[in-house]
């Protein structure tokens, strides 16, 4: 878990715009305690992992445990991967279905 200022630094931004992509749903965010943690396994080369803001937005801004939860669990359906798995190898296609389904699970 980066801290905020450690994730700000990675993507070389200020914390207030960390505070914004995280409430836009462009990143994830969890709470531990009073302040905010960002899981490193969303970040690649001091970026955010191409699609995951698709993924936190069918989320449809359930609890960042929650979602931490939901992309890093294995499936079976998935080729006993996870969607993190799949965000990090690009498998736009699958993506798409799990996107889709994340959307009707999440939905309000």
């Amino acid at each position: 878990m980066l801290s905020a200022t450690e994730a700000a630094d990675l993507l070389e931004i200020t914390q207030q715009a960390l505070d914004e992509r995280r409430r836009a749903a462009l990143i994830l965010g969890v709470r531990v305690g009073e302040k905010w943690r960002y899981p490193a396994l969303q970040f690649r080369n001091g970026r955010p992992l191409p699609r995951l803001d698709e993924v936190l937005a069918a989320h449809h801004g359930v609890n960042g445990w929650v979602i931490l939860d939901s992309i890093m669990a294995k499936d079976t359906a998935l080729g006993d991967r996870s969607i993190l798995m799949l965000l990090e190898e690009e498998d736009d296609e699958l993506l798409d279905r799990v996107i889709r389904e994340l959307e009707d699970q999440f939905a309000p």
